[in-house]
């Protein structure tokens, strides 16, 4: 029912479902609504919250399509997407249009590989600003990636990544080497 609200909405910019359990099968009827909303000439949903929603593995597949929207922000957290889903939201990113300037991919059970692949993608957001990674098991390879791909964020002003296994000292070089105008947050 929500996805045909959300077609019949022309004018929504914000769509916040966060603590739903609509699990895939909710995920792929909004991701639907979206992009036909999208290609009806609407003005477009801006800002998608869906945290906490019970999103899988195989959700970050339906997500593909919203990805392709112009988003501003997009809160996937505390979804157990995993690295497999991490892949595919790459291949979603990689072909977005570079508007998004939030990306929340807090609690969503993403390791160094998940990131690592997730980490090319991020190259072409030349406006995000903020990028919230906290509580995942990024662990010292996914942040040394990370850390190859924060010269091509110029934008990039905010970076989360809390409680990820990366060490003290690892967080201080991130921080020291990204520049005056980026705040790297770890503990």
């Amino acid at each position: 029912i929500l996805g045909y609200c959300v077609q019949a909405m022309r004018r929504l910019e914000e769509l916040h479902v966060s603590f739903n359990a609509m699990g895939d099968r909710g995920a792929a009827a909004i991701s639907h609504s979206l992009s036909v909303c999208f290609h009806e000439d609407c003005r477009g949903v801006r800002c998608l919250g869906m945290k906490d929603v019970s999103l899988g593995p195989m959700a970050a597949k339906f997500l593909q399509q919203p990805l392709s929207l112009p988003l501003s922000s997009l809160d996937l957290s505390w979804n157990p997407l995993s690295d497999a889903a991490m892949a595919e939201m790459a291949r979603g990113l990689a072909g977005s249009p570079p508007t998004l300037r939030a990306l929340y991919l807090d609690s969503t059970d993403m390791g160094a590989g998940g990131l690592m692949r997730l980490v090319e993608s991020l190259r072409g957001l030349s406006t995000l600003a903020l990028l919230s990674l906290s509580d995942n098991n990024i662990g010292f390879a996914g942040a040394q990636a990370l850390h190859s791909v924060l010269p091509s964020l110029p934008s990039l002003q905010d970076l989360r990544l809390h409680a990820n296994g990366i060490g003290e000292g690892l967080c201080r070089e991130l921080d020291r080497t990204s520049g005056p105008s980026l705040s790297v947050q770890c503990d």
